[in-house]
């Protein structure tokens, strides 16, 4: 028998799948998924077995040492099926779904037979270490009891009369990645009322407002201390006072029972959930539910049936921030069971949590996009979170979506798959209409706010009359405002006022925008920096002007309009100790007004917010992409959703442009069902998704004649057969010093990508076709 081996490193790209012999101790175990040590150059190294043929080996095949069963068949033939969908080697494809292998280690045991007769004094000696006959001791607890020249020769004369048995097994290190927490204590609402008192010393502010941003997140005690610059005395002082407290991260915690009431939709939808995970068949179910409807307690109802019937549940975000928060209130409800799993683990611990799904320690996974490949062996729910986020699709290569993977592994394992969100994906709204729950009522109270739109055309300052009226009324209340302008910087562009030259940035083709503070341009595709320069480069001239307005202008414009007004501003400039700060004095209600990018519209929970404006509601309807009318209307719900979290009487007002646009219209409507009727038929009108599938074909080189040729070439080839638009530049043309060619190609919504386009782009010659990605289902096309 032969068997190929995969490995995670040590062998390059083009050679990484290498076959062996298996002896025949070993051929019962040699399945695929099995981990195999084998030898490799002038060492060993552990792979992953991806195919075993029944066929006798090859002269040049070296056996294997030992075999591991450890992946299971599925999440390979997963891995398989992601190389063909994403256009990427199996070894990318497989190493995304596997954790890095290699970070196992091989552990020697002994063990002497219940028969073996000890002789001499070196036998003796390691008899008594060993314990027991059935006991089997590591060679490193061997080595730590016992010194080389009594351990050796002890245990080769045992071996050589069969009386001491070796053998080798797979390890993850079970030395517990653990971190003393801090979590503040009490409700929402507890917590608001804490943060409106006087509060001695700064440090202790920022304690408490770093907490306050998620406040059913645990953080690290360093990490919390470098980041609020506090002392850890300040920490003691809130723990004795209540308002806080530690513990090991990892220490058992006791799950606190559900909260006894549901309104009647989330019963309804809690309901129709348990008797579909009770079933055992494969469905998908889309949970429309507004903002504040109580999305999370219904999630966390459907795992515990699924729990109930001995089945494991994966929970998805699309970023890391929200998984912690997520992760959080799923451990909080039940207990230490509980892995989270995620790109940014190191990868020794990655690999361990990701092992304790597989052995069975943990029944409940949570993480971004990479926790889809959580390795349970039964699944009865896969839950995606705010399943309209781009997050969902991995931008590098393998340029897979996690939404995908999970439909696929639930009709695989006969799992209920629900999906949520308070503006669901065109696509997914479409695929979902006879699958659809909604919850259309704020689960803590609260009303939705009244929408209203600014015409601004003809209107030259950056905040309308009507804007400027709402800011002033709602601080006349002593409440708090939202401003969101979803541009960081001063200004959009730094351009000489005689010639016209606008400084672009020297790796890409993007226009540098200019920051005041501190006092420099930047790239915002590659993120480099310059300092802003004193004259034109082109002419030489000194009138360099800023056009357009970033969130920094925003605020100089706020503060000087509102002078009484205590204005901030957050945004992805700032540093952590000035986020902070920032924050805190917000929920202290010590700010009027916050300025800031779309950041401010993720998870900021104050209950004062009265007034949400969005300063330029349409701009991102100009991108150069499908879908840039979904993406403004998600946008400005967002940003709505923050006012009136607890009670009614809230504003959001949207200036826009184009007033009269469906995305701003019905946003300000928060009619998402009106929104979609009209962007289905322009959908459908002209044949994009979900009426038809997509590819994109992108060609990068650093050299502009070489991206372009690539890019002609694959297009011609592909229209033979295909619906191809372009070749043209890419929206971004040039990024991080490549030139950038892209097409893309249309096919029939149930079409398989793979089987239309693979033998026409591996036909290309080798020089074109390594400039080439394939990006399936795109979700950015810039």
């Amino acid at each position: 028998m032969r068997i190929v081996v995969a490995f995670d490193s040590g062998v390059p790209e083009s050679a990484n799948l290498l076959t062996y012999a298996v002896p025949e101790r070993l051929q019962s175990e040699a399945k695929i998924g099995a981990v195999a040590h084998v030898p490799l150059r002038s060492g060993s190294s552990l792979g992953v077995i991806v195919d075993a043929i029944a066929e006798p080996p090859a002269t040049t095949d070296r056996p294997a040492f030992d075999l591991f069963p450890f992946v299971s068949a599925e999440l390979v033939e997963l891995a398989r099926n992601l190389q063909q969908e994403t256009f990427c080697s199996f070894r990318t494809a497989l190493y995304t779904v596997v954790p890095p292998i290699s970070m196992a280690k091989l552990v020697e045991y002994i063990k002497i037979k219940e028969n073996a007769v000890i002789k001499g004094k070196n036998q003796q000696k390691l008899a008594e270490a060993i314990g027991p006959s059935w006991r089997a001791v590591s060679m490193e607890e061997i080595k730590k009891l016992l010194p080389a020249g009594i351990y050796r020769p002890a245990i080769r004369s045992l071996a050589d009369n069969g009386s001491l048995i070796r053998k080798s097994r797979l390890e993850v290190s079970e030395v517990k990645y653990r971190r003393f927490v801090i979590e503040l204590i009490g409700t929402p609402d507890e917590i608001q009322t804490l943060l409106s008192r006087p509060l001695t010393g700064a440090p202790t502010g920022r304690i408490i407002a770093r907490l306050a941003v998620s406040p059913s997140e645990s953080m690290a005690r360093a990490e919390l201390l470098e980041e609020a610059d506090a002392g850890n005395g300040t920490l003691i002082r809130l723990e004795k006072a209540g308002i806080v407290r530690s513990r090991w991260e990892g220490d058992d915690i006791e799950p606190k029972e559900a909260p006894i009431r549901l309104n009647a939709l989330q019963k309804a939808v809690v309901t129709d959930l348990s008797r579909q995970i009770a079933s055992g068949q494969h469905a998908e179910r889309l949970i429309y539910g507004i903002t504040g409807s109580g999305k999370t307690e219904v999630y966390l109802r459907a795992i515990a049936e699924a729990q109930k019937l001995g089945r494991n549940a994966i929970v998805l975000t699309p970023e890391i921030g929200l998984s912690a928060r997520l992760f959080e209130a799923v451990r909080e409800r039940f207990g230490p069971r509980v892995a989270t799993i995620h790109s940014q683990l190191a990868r020794q611990e990655r690999l361990r949590q990701w092992n304790k799904c597989r052995t069975g320690e943990v029944s409940i996974a949570v993480g971004p996009r990479s926790a889809v490949f959580a390795p349970f062996e039964t699944i009865g729910l896969i839950v995606v979170d705010e399943e309209h986020d781009s997050g969902y699709k991995q931008r590098n290569s393998p340029t897979y979506s996690a939404i995908q993977v999970a439909r696929a592994r639930a009709r695989r394992h006969g799992a209920t798959l629900v999906l949520g969100s308070a503006t669901p994906s065109i696509e997914s709204f479409f695929k979902h209409k006879e699958a659809l729950l909604r919850l259309d009522e704020r689960a803590a109270g609260g009303e939705l706010p009244s929408g209203e739109i600014v015409d601004m055309r003809g209107q030259g300052s950056l905040i309308s009359r009507e804007l400027l009226a709402a800011l002033k009324d709602t601080i006349g209340k002593g409440e708090q405002a939202l401003l969101v302008l979803n541009r960081r910087g001063y200004g959009r562009a730094l351009a000489c006022q005689d010639c016209g030259h606008a400084l672009k940035c020297d790796y890409c083709a993007s226009t540098l925008v200019y920051h005041r503070s501190p006092e420099q341009m930047k790239c915002h595709i590659c993120g480099r920096k310059s300092e802003r320069p004193k004259q034109c480069p082109s002419c030489g001239g000194p009138n360099l002007k800023t056009h357009g307005a970033g969130s920094q202008k925003l605020l100089e414009k706020v503060s000087e309009l509102l002078p009484n007004a205590s204005v901030a501003r957050l945004d992805g400039d700032i540093g952590p100790v000035e986020y902070l700060e920032t924050v805190r004095k917000f929920l202290m209600q010590k700010t009027d007004v916050l300025v800031g990018t779309q950041v401010i519209s993720k998870g900021l929970d104050a209950a004062n917010v009265g007034l949400v404006g969005v300063v330029s509601a349409d701009s991102s309807l100009n991108m150069p992409d499908f879908r840039s009318s979904e993406r403004t209307f998600q946008l400005l719900m967002q940003a709505a959703g923050r006012a009136g979290r607890r009670k009614g009487g809230s504003r959001a007002i949207f200036q826009a442009l184009a007033p009269d646009h469906p995305a701003v219209v019905c946003a300000a409507q928060h009619d998402y069902d009106a929104f979609y009727a009209q962007e289905i038929e322009n959908r459908r009108e002209l044949n994009y998704p979900p009426f038809s599938r997509l590819v994109r074909v992108v060609a990068q080189s650093p050299e502009e004649a070489l991206a372009s040729r690539a890019c002609r070439s694959a297009a011609k080839n592909l229209s033979e057969n295909l619906d191809v638009l372009g070749p043209a530049p890419a929206p971004i043309e040039r990024a991080d010093g490549l030139y950038r060619y892209h097409a893309l190609v249309r096919l029939q919504p149930d079409a398989q990508p793979w089987e239309a386009l693979s033998p026409i782009l591996d036909a290309l010659p080798d020089e074109a076709r390594k400039l080439i990605t394939v990006d399936v289902d795109p979700t950015d096309l810039m």
